[in-house]
């Protein structure tokens, strides 16, 4: 486990990353600037467009460059780590984008409101730039699941917003998988275009939960103002209903070098009744430590997927098969 956690703060902590804050569109008809494109394919069932995590951690700096080869490797290492949950039936998707450093994506900066969200839009302008010429050039009216992580769940919800009423969009959309976002439901009630998951099958909806340690309850990802939008990965529950360990079929961690290892039954969960978050009964804090230093103990933000992978992936290809039907 300890290799495997090295290999996190080798992903989740890099430093060097090299920043950029121009303006002009990225094209993304040119295959470098996505991190994964399979145009081909085709008698899979559905396609993936996966917006990914945040990778540039680097205090001062604003937009992550795309000019450089060592930002793309350490991008694509992280959206590799969950590629696995989504393909296996699907096309996948993954544009690289200038993504916000994470201190001043979490607002934890000197930035003003007025900088802050245009070091925001630099980059959602990326995303929504490639999921157009996604659509466009290659969907073709083939199912469509939208995925991300943190940051990426974010831009994905923007995505559904922007896209709610594109005639396109409407006919394809399965569901969206914004793990590490957490909305509040009052927010929830303001965005009716945005239906959340009930149950196990459900499509045209999005798939919301943050994990963390049952004593664990600092604000950073969740605001003050209202429990947050979530669904038990596990039983599928939008309550407490507490989910035993022995549903979990696996959880899955992979190294730097692209091993995995898998471990069934390691923890169940249940959603807390009064913050909205997962929580994690069964794994130690110090085994499982936060990594990223914006994060405290107990906060198992970069394990959200990983927890859960086996029973994620398989919840993948039953919506994708209610889709279907």
């Amino acid at each position: 486990m300890k290799k495997i956690l090295s290999a996190f703060s080798v992903i989740f902590c890099v430093f060097l990353l090299v920043s950029c804050e121009k303006l002009e569109k990225i094209n993304y008809a040119e295959a470098k600037n996505w991190a994964f494109m399979e145009p081909g394919g085709t008698t899979k069932k559905a396609d993936v467009f996966f917006i990914a995590s945040d990778v540039f951690m680097s205090p001062g700096k604003h937009n992550m460059s795309l000019d450089y080869s060592m930002n793309k490797s350490f991008f694509t290492s992280t959206v590799n780590r969950t590629k696995g949950i989504f393909d296996v039936d699907s096309r996948f998707f993954a544009p690289f984008y200038r993504q916000v450093e994470l201190y001043e994506y979490a607002g934890l900066t000197q930035s003003s409101s007025i900088q802050h969200q245009k070091y925001i839009d630099i980059a959602y302008s990326d995303i929504k730039e490639a999921f157009s010429y996604y659509l466009k050039h290659f969907n073709e009216y083939r199912p469509l699941i939208l995925a991300g992580s943190s940051q990426g769940s974010d831009f994905c919800i923007r995505l559904i917003k922007d896209f709610s009423n594109d005639e396109h969009f409407k006919k394809i959309f399965i569901a969206c998988y914004a793990i590490g976002f957490g909305m509040t439901e009052s927010e929830a009630q303001k965005n009716p275009e945005l239906k959340f998951a009930e149950g196990e099958t459900d499509t045209g909806v999005i798939i919301s939960f943050m994990s963390e340690a049952e004593s664990f309850s600092d604000k950073i990802l969740v605001k003050a103002d209202g429990k947050i939008k979530s669904i038990n990965p596990l039983n599928w529950k939008t309550d407490s209903t507490p989910a035993s360990k022995s549903l979990n079929k696996g959880s899955v961690f992979m190294d730097y070098n692209g091993t995995e290892k898998i471990v069934k039954n390691l923890t169940g969960c249940y959603i807390d009744e009064s913050r909205g978050t997962l929580k994690v009964p069964d794994v130690s804090v110090d085994e499982y430590p936060p990594v990223l230093a914006i994060f405290l103990p107990g906060n198992y933000h970069i394990y959200n997927y990983s927890f859960f992978y086996k029973n994620l992936q398989e919840n993948v290809s039953k919506r994708i098969n209610a889709f279907l039907k």
